[in-house]
């Protein structure tokens, strides 16, 4: 199996003309700000299911680096990623297909647009490999926290 060099979501992935990868806002997770009254609101709804999709209108890269042995270039791999809320649910499953080329290293992006935030606390980015058709192995995780702070007017920002 490649093995993981890199796990990380970011704001950003630039490539340089060196063709090398630079990581923009590596997050840790976001602060929010949000009125008392709309804090008790959030409280008040993030009782009802349809509420499970309100979302930090943020984009933002996992982007992961692996190495493959001589054996394994040219082989088709899956690469999957899941966010899970503090309370066990999934946010999003995202599979990527890589592989093709005979190369050592593969440096893979998949872009998100948008962060859940019903729940305040730490949610796990997951990551899993499979050779194409087989069952995944877990690989890595990763945390990212959500703290909500009342008395102010917005999100103030990401880390």
């Amino acid at each position: 199996m490649p093995k993981l060099l890199l796990f990380a979501p970011c704001e950003k992935v630039a490539f340089g003309q060196d063709n090398s990868a630079c990581l923009l806002g590596i997050l840790q997770g976001f602060e929010l700000s949000i009125k008392s009254d709309a804090t008790e609101k959030k409280t008040e709804e993030s009782n009802a299911e349809s509420v499970g999709e309100i979302r930090v209108p943020v984009r933002w890269v996992i982007f992961t680096m692996w190495r493959l042995d001589k054996d394994e270039r040219g082989k088709m791999f899956e690469q999957s990623c899941q966010l899970i809320t503090p309370s066990g649910k999934i946010s999003f499953d995202q599979v990527l297909e890589f592989g093709q080329e005979p190369k050592e290293f593969q440096r893979n992006t998949m872009s998100i647009f948008g962060f859940p935030v019903v729940e305040e606390g730490e949610y796990t980015l997951k990551l899993w490999i499979a050779e194409s058709g087989k069952q995944r192995g877990e690989q890595a995780t990763y945390p990212l926290t959500i703290v909500r702070k009342a008395d102010q007017s917005s999100i103030t920002g990401v880390s």
